[in-house]
């Protein structure tokens, strides 16, 4: 379980006193190659303090946590004022009458309260710095805990929530005009060892975030007790998560699973990125300080997928997992806090972080600073293309993937969030908090039964086809989606240019059931007025939120929220616009509120009819248009020339550019169109973009990660006859399914 904590920085003012601290030099080696995957036994490391060091490491250490928290805890007269006003109800007993302390669902909110009290007591801009009464108050809340000793039915609080709060306490503690009485501190260390678990230990627990988690009040513990195994023990367990691996963790595409080869860039990776620098700080100037290898591997995850997966405040609903539907969960402003911890510990980079800060903090629009880039993450079969003008983002699941799992009664509705599903931002406020009112049988982008629903499988479904992947050239690419889900099928295409990503579908069936088959464009917040154009271009517009309309093959295009979509061969469609009400609890997830939501969506959709037989589907996303004259001038360009759909082969060509995409499906399928001809001898992804002197420069991918070379046989205009290459492909865990590039030349 992963939780999100974000608040204001303040400047720091120690009381704690100047100390010159001499370090004699000592070296912490933790190469690579001591690395293993998770599971496997992990070399320690051979540290050995001199004796008369040791108390300069333990004080330091905790110094700079100290100085963390304090810098990192918001506004002090809030803090003061809340401070007071948990003083005022807190009973002699150290308990408030609010809680519950018994039980399997114990919150935590008790210990983030003596935190609050904590600061207030410690910090010089409190009002209550040193207040005789807030000591007695703390102490008496310490003890209360102690006695009442609650247990969790979630593993997290008593190894996580639980003891990484009171180990911050007993450190602001440790700055008081009072300390906490030893008999008590000592206790509280105690149950924190006997409780708060291992971070090598098996299982989920002892990977990734989990780990790292886990291993931070060790760090809290080894300072307080000066037991120099103990933090040790927990530094280098914080810092373990930061290698490459094909296990949980942080991947070689820089994208981050957990729970299994389940995407996790938010959520789980919120909590690497916020453990990792927080351990990096509290280590400054220390022999324990983050490695410059494993520093590399945090900037390149926060630079290449995290902040990437952000549109203005918030993330792509893929992003994070089952923690879709928390309540403003998808906001990132308090994701600053951690950039700024970036910027001191990974200062080559601080432009980057200062451009996503402005952002983020809603200082600069959400196209600030973006850079044009397409990536493709093998590892987790997930594509993201980022432009200045918008983000497109794609979840796919493979038989070497899991979907978005359901979870400690989290995400029961988002089994097909994993089905092709697509989420299409401008502003990055298209979805916030949309959810509760969703359709969730009709996710943007995905291909379904309309009205049907399965619960995704807790912790994890694998999907079923092994055809799923993407070819990128890191600026275009291709994506496939082999589709056979809920009794539906089709063969899912999206091929990604700078102004647009048209989609493709094809041989589209079921095998069961009597609903309506559907391919949702999209299901988003209602943020402007319809404009359709339909009937050989008669141009209509719609306000407010009533609004349905159907068309039988004569839609042509669509403007809603600044995104456009085109439908170069009509379909039939189906279009809303209306209010949409649901709830969290009890519908969504097991808890939440049980009052109902209602949201005005926007809608759009084709209709494939009742089971059925070989159909097909293309429409191409256009965003950042807003008005008719922009989407007719899109169209006089004609760029797109869609040369192939169907279930062997579905193929695109780019006029302006020449880049021209392919999907084969079937190996004994030749692809031909005017005098282009391509044979590959097993399926794959491929992209052709011609360049200087008749050279074609040609990235391709294997999506099933099986294939250890392809031979691809070409004509194409101004070649002498036909040309044959075999390419060799990545086989390696870490690499399968990665893009290779080849050129041919006459």
């Amino acid at each position: 379980m992963y939780i999100s904590q974000r608040i204001a920085g303040r400047p720091y003012l120690t009381n704690m006193g100047n100390k010159i601290l001499i370090f004699l030099t000592v070296i912490l080696l933790l190469p690579a190659s001591l690395m293993q995957a998770s599971g496997q036994s992990l070399v320690q490391p051979n540290i050995v303090l001199p004796k008369e060091s040791k108390p300069a490491v333990y004080d330091k250490i905790l110094e700079n946590i100290s100085k963390v928290l304090y810098d990192e805890a918001g506004n002090y007269s809030t803090i003061s004022t809340d401070a007071q006003r948990y003083l005022s109800t807190i009973k002699t007993n150290g308990s408030w009458d609010n809680f519950t302390y018994t039980g399997g669902s114990v919150s935590a909110a008790h210990l983030d309260r003596l935190k609050t009290m904590a600061l207030a007591y410690t910090y010089r801009q409190s009002t209550l710095y040193e207040n005789p009464a807030l000591y007695t108050a703390i102490v008496n809340g310490i003890q209360w805990w102690y006695d009442q000793d609650p247990d969790h039915r979630n593993w997290f609080y008593d190894q996580i929530a639980y003891p990484q709060r009171m180990g911050q306490i007993l450190v602001l503690m440790r700055n008081g005009a009072q300390k906490i009485p030893v008999a008590l501190e000592s206790n509280t260390l105690s149950r924190m060892k006997s409780k708060g678990g291992a971070p090598d230990q098996g299982g989920s627990q002892g990977t990734g975030a989990n780990k790292m988690n886990i291993a931070m009040h060790w760090i809290y513990r080894g300072c307080l007790t000066e037991d120099q195994d103990v933090l040790e023990k927990g530094v280098e367990q914080a810092f373990y998560p930061l290698f490459l691996t094909t296990g949980e963790g942080l991947q070689h595409d820089y994208s981050y699973l957990q729970h299994g080869q389940q995407l996790y860039i938010g959520g789980y990776g919120w909590d690497i990125v916020n453990g990792m620098t927080g351990v990096a700080l509290y280590t400054v100037d220390t022999p324990y300080s983050l490695a410059n290898e494993k520093l590399d591997y945090l900037s390149r995850f926060v630079r290449h997928a995290y902040l990437r997966v952000i549109r203005g405040q918030n993330f792509m609903f893929n992003a994070f997992g089952r923690g879709i539907d928390r309540p403003n969960g998808s906001n990132q402003a308090g994701f600053v806090i951690l950039l700024e911890r970036m910027k001191r510990v990974d200062p080559a980079y601080a432009t980057i972080y200062d451009t996503a800060i402005a952002r983020l903090n809603n200082s600069q629009p959400a196209n600030y600073g973006i850079e044009a880039v397409h990536t493709h993450f093998y590892r987790s079969d997930y594509t993201l293309q980022t432009r200045p003008a918008y983000t497109f983002e794609l979840r796919t699941v493979s038989t070497r993937t899991l979907r978005n799992e359901n979870g400690n009664g989290e995400n029961l509705r988002g089994y097909f969030l994993s089905d092709g599903a697509t989420s299409i931002a401008v502003t990055g406020t298209e979805y916030v908090n949309i959810y509760p009112t969703w359709d969730w049988s009709m996710i943007p982008g995905t291909t379904t039964r309309k009205g049907t629903m399965v619960t995704p499988g807790q912790w994890g479904t694998p999907g079923t086809t092994a055809f799923v992947g993407g070819v990128s050239d890191t600026r275009y690419g291709v994506s496939v989606y082999d589709l056979n889900s809920n009794s539906t099928q089709a063969k899912k295409a999206w091929f990604f240019f700078n102004d647009e990503v048209v989609c493709l579908g094809a041989g589209i069936g079921t095998t069961a059931g009597t609903e309506e088959v559907v391919t949702t464009l999209n299901q988003c917040l209602l943020q402007s007025d319809i404009i359709t154009s339909a009937n050989g271009g008669v141009v209509n517009t719609y306000s407010g939120n009533n609004t349905r309309l159907d068309y039988t093959g004569n839609l042509e295009w669509v403007i809603q929220g600044n995104i456009g979509y085109l439908l170069p061969n009509g379909g039939n469609a189906g279009l809303t616009a209306k209010p949409q009400t649901g709830k969290r609890a009890g519908s969504i997830n097991t808890s939440g509120s049980a009052a109902d939501a209602t949201k005005d969506v926007f809608s759009l959709w084709l209709n494939h009819g009742v089971s059925p037989t070989n159909a097909n589907y293309a429409y191409i996303v256009v965003p950042n248009v807003s008005q008719a004259a922009a989407m007719q001038e899109y169209i006089a360009k004609n760029s797109i020339q869609i040369l192939q759909n169907d279930a062997t082969i579905q193929a695109v060509k780019h006029k302006g550019s020449g880049l021209h995409g392919f999907v084969f499906h079937d190996a004994a399928s030749r692809f031909t169109h005017d005098t282009i001809g391509i044979e590959v001898s097993a399926p794959c992804l491929m992209m052709i973009q011609p360049v200087k002197n008749g050279t074609l420069k040609v990235h391709i991918s294997d999506p099933t990660k099986t294939l250890s070379r392809v031979t691809v046989k070409v004509s194409w205009p101004g070649f002498t006859g036909t040309k044959e290459m075999t390419v060799d492909l990545p086989t390696a865990p870490e690499l399968a399914g990665k893009s290779v590039v080849a050129w041919l030349v006459d």
